[in-house]
């Protein structure tokens, strides 16, 4: 039966299958998709293999505890050579906070390196003054986070707070070196 008015012929929908996908954006090329990582408040970077995967942007962070980070580091297997750092920026802030970073055993420099250029490449975008986090595991070394441009932060608090500044500027990384050729 066909009801009045109503088409013959169905269109494809032009929604969304997954109303979440509406809170999220995705990000392969920073030259032209800029804007995105500007204005949306969180996001998830991931790299494999010393490449950019993409940046998932979207407007609720993902929080961590040290609990979950303890779960995930015993109990989630993470792909060899891949690194994925959350990030957000708290509300109407200039700073950006590192809430997780996941890397396997099998992980290389030239990957974390790339993700963490990724990083400071956001917060130039997005003018932030430093980049804040909470390292609770003895896998990602004082050495490594030095050799990173990280600062000892909080020394006098419980844990190993950690903070990488941009008051003189920002570092210069060569982007091009993490982005898949096409």
């Amino acid at each position: 039966m066909v009801r009045p008015n109503a088409p013959l012929h169905s269109e494809p929908s032009k929604e969304p299958k997954n109303p979440s996908n509406m809170m999220k954006r995705t990000v392969t090329d920073l030259r032209i998709q800029s804007g995105v990582l500007k204005t949306w408040p969180s996001g998830k970077i991931r790299m494999s293999g010393g490449k950019l995967l993409d940046i998932r942007c979207g407007i609720v962070a993902r929080r961590s505890s040290v609990a979950r980070v303890w779960l995930e580091s015993r109990f989630r297997s993470q792909p060899p050579d891949r690194c994925v750092l959350h990030y957000h920026s708290p509300f109407l802030s200039r700073y950006l906070s590192l809430d997780l970073v996941l890397a396997g055993p099998q992980t290389h420099l030239s990957t974390i390196r790339g993700a963490c250029a990724m990083l400071d490449e956001i917060a130039r975008l997005r003018g932030a003054v430093a980049i804040f986090a909470h390292v609770s595991t003895t896998r990602i070394s004082d050495r490594l986070l030095q050799r990173l441009g990280w600062q000892r932060h909080l020394q006098g608090e419980s844990g190993r707070h950690w903070i990488k500044r941009f008051y003189n500027g920002y570092p210069d990384h060569d982007l091009q070196r993490y982005v898949t050729q096409e």
